[in-house]
């Protein structure tokens, strides 16, 4: 409904969300316009503190999923499985909204897990992306990726060490450097972090 009647203003990201949310084959043009509701119609869409912390829910699953896929560099248009393990007081699952966003096609069963099948932990649940990350090649190349910062981060301490470009270097160069010794540090966090779940 809100689709429909933003589309007079807003057309090519209304027809672009109409087709990727699955409301139609045709064009949101021809869709039927939208006829007004009856109160009692309209209760099951109030908000409600509950439905509230449902949409908050699936908001942190959702990011949790996007960062997860992010890290591992794992393309999720070639269509995942996931896997949720809720925790003991969570008894809502979006199973429709999650698979949409992240691009599943299917929810698996998450017993019996590979050790090291990637994960992502949120204040409700635990979402696993199986079967789409080759973990001894993933570990290699968070090695490599490991090593590499380390260099760096060698280079750019010995640089700061180095009094004479420090007392030399314009100030912007030496806070460049300890701007970029700080990111590698919260770089190499994350890949060490990566390769210790694996």
């Amino acid at each position: 409904t809100i689709l429909k009647l933003l589309h007079p203003f807003a057309p090519f990201i209304t027809e672009e969300l109409w087709h990727s949310m699955g409301y139609g084959t045709g064009t949101i043009q021809l869709a039927s316009w939208p006829k007004p509701r009856s109160d009692h119609e309209m209760s099951q869409f109030r908000a409600t503190p509950e439905r509230a912390a449902e949409a908050g829910r699936l908001y942190e699953l959702i990011a949790a999923g996007r960062r997860l896929l992010n890290d591992y560099g794992i393309d999720a248009k070639k269509g995942i499985s996931l896997a949720i393990k809720l925790k003991d007081d969570a008894a809502y699952f979006p199973r429709a909204e999650l698979m949409n966003f992240l691009g599943a096609k299917d929810i698996v069963n998450p017993d019996g897990l590979p050790k090291g099948t990637p994960s992502a932990v949120t204040s409700t649940a635990t979402l696993f992306v199986v079967g789409a990350v080759d973990i001894e090649a993933e570990r290699k190349r968070l090695t490599k990726q490991l090593a590499d910062i380390d260099r760096q981060l060698a280079a750019t301490g010995a640089k700061l060490a180095n009094e004479s470009f420090v007392n030399r270097a314009a100030p912007v160069a030496v806070q460049r450097e300890r701007d970029r010794q700080q990111q590698l540090r919260e770089q190499r966090e994350k890949v060490a972090n990566l390769l210790k779940a694996l």
